[in-house]
């Protein structure tokens, strides 16, 4: 099919292929890479997984364990560099035993202490590896670990795959043989972005992003002269009723939950700011062929979803408006955010993330006592749950936050929860609290009176 009549091209085939120890970065990868030397020494892209062992820990186990991963995964044995020719590659080297260095410590508050230390250390993208962590003894029957991956290697999906293979070979399980590797899917991406189908992706988003203001949220202080990443979370939870009244409305309008989060988000932002014309970023997996969902790498996406509040008298006709944007915003997430920015503002601010400060993460699960228990074992995970979801303690042990202000969703059937995460070198943490009450607040509102004017 033509793209020129708005209709995708086909996509090339996804297969595994002969290539050598370094290929292209991938698109993504690339975005990092150019914002890397803005500022190197920023941990905004350092992504953890926090451990937690049970009982007896078998060390030799666990050190195998995490050299199988390595060996297994291209994308944890990568590098960066610029060939003698200027062009950037991903190197991918041999395989190695990560060094874990382990500590005894007498109580969670010195842990604490070990992991924010890992976590705010960066990585260097040319030098490597970009996994590294640290362990601790707490006790003869509890030992914690953390994981640090930077994010050019490491998304959060792949985090979860790397989760389940670590737990199952420490716990002595076969592993499924390996498919694809992450240089196979940059190899497809380049030339699949190199057909017609990159000029209807950016069509889509030059006229979708036209006229687009900065967002200009009101900071308790100015923006510094360099970035600081580091962040703060203030969480929140949607009292039941109102809980079950959002999922009610959802149904009865034919949506999901996240468009109404991201439309009361909108309606918040808007007044907050007094712009109406509101752009936020929204994450997204970027897996979208299934042979990619045990790939490790960079796949997660940034898209973006633009309201006038103007125009919209009440909270229902916000949302059908909302519901229109999501559903074109992600039937065009295949262009890769760095590419739109470039083509959209190419002079990029290395203090502020580029085109919004605001941006909308989303978690949705069925009911759990519908999905396959996780069979009982000594590892867990250390910060993340379905019911709790969010993330306590990575917030006791340090945070890194790419974006001004951050609203993190979670949705099951009995609870709508989440969490602002801000940067503390813009807000005071009383500013983010009163903001998140009032979101509390205007939420219930909008699902249990939808036809309401919407401001009022």
């Amino acid at each position: 099919m033509d793209s020129r009549e708005g209709r995708p091209v086909k996509k090339p085939p996804l297969r595994k292929l002969e290539h050598s120890a370094d290929v292209p970065l991938s698109l993504e990868q690339e975005e990092l890479w150019h914002t890397w030397p803005l500022a190197p020494e920023s941990i905004a892209y350092n992504h953890p997984l926090l451990l937690w062992v049970d009982g007896e820990f078998d060390r030799p186990a666990w050190d195998k364990a995490l050299a199988l991963l390595v060996e297994r995964h291209d994308a944890l044995r990568t590098r960066f560099a610029t060939s003698s020719a200027g062009v950037l590659r991903q190197v991918v080297g041999e395989a190695f035993v990560p060094e874990i260095a382990w500590h005894d410590v007498s109580s969670l508050d010195a842990y604490e202490q070990l992991v924010k230390a890992e976590i705010e250390h960066p990585f260097d993208l040319v030098k490597g590896p970009l996994l590294r962590g640290v362990g601790a003894k707490l006790g003869d029957d509890l030992h914690g670990v953390v994981l640090v991956f930077h994010r050019s290697v490491v998304d959060c999906w792949a985090s979860g795959v790397l989760e389940r293979e670590l737990v199952a070979a420490y716990e002595g399980q076969a592993l499924p043989e390996v498919g694809l590797q992450y240089p196979d899917y940059t190899i497809w991406q380049r030339e699949w972005w190199n057909s017609p189908e990159r000029d209807r992706l950016l069509n889509y988003w030059r006229g979708e992003l036209l006229g687009w203001q900065p967002l200009k949220l009101p900071a308790d202080r100015p923006p510094a002269d360099s970035f600081d990443a580091v962040g703060d979370i203030v969480q929140w939870r949607l009292p039941s009723e109102s809980a079950s009244t959002l999922v009610d409305l959802a149904r009865e309008e034919r949506t999901s939950p996240f468009v109404i989060l991201a439309a009361a988000y909108a309606a918040l932002l808007a007044e907050w700011t007094g712009q109406p014309d509101v752009l936020v970023a929204t994450a997204l997996g970027g897996r979208t062929v299934a042979s990619l969902s045990s790939v490790v790498g960079l796949f997660a996406n940034t898209v973006f979803l633009r309201s006038n509040l103007d125009s919209e008298p009440t909270f229902r006709t916000l949302l059908a408006t909302t519901r229109r944007r999501v559903i074109g915003a992600f039937s065009h997430q295949q262009a890769p955010f760095g590419q739109v920015v470039d083509d959209l503002a190419p002079t990029r601010d290395p203090n502020r993330p580029p085109l919004t400060g605001a941006l909308l993460s989303h978690q949705e699960f069925v009911d759990p006592a519908t999905l396959a228990p996780r069979p009982p074992g000594p590892v867990r995970a250390g910060y993340r749950d379905v019911e709790g979801g969010m993330r306590e303690a990575k917030r006791r042990a340090g945070l890194s936050t790419r974006y001004d202000l951050e609203l993190h969703t979670i949705v099951n059937k009995s609870m709508v929860a989440g969490l602002f995460e801000y940067r503390t070198q813009l807000f005071e943490r009383a500013t983010i609290e009163e903001l998140t009450a009032k979101f509390v607040t205007s939420l219930g509102r909008y699902v249990a009176e939808p036809d309401a004017p919407l401001r009022g």
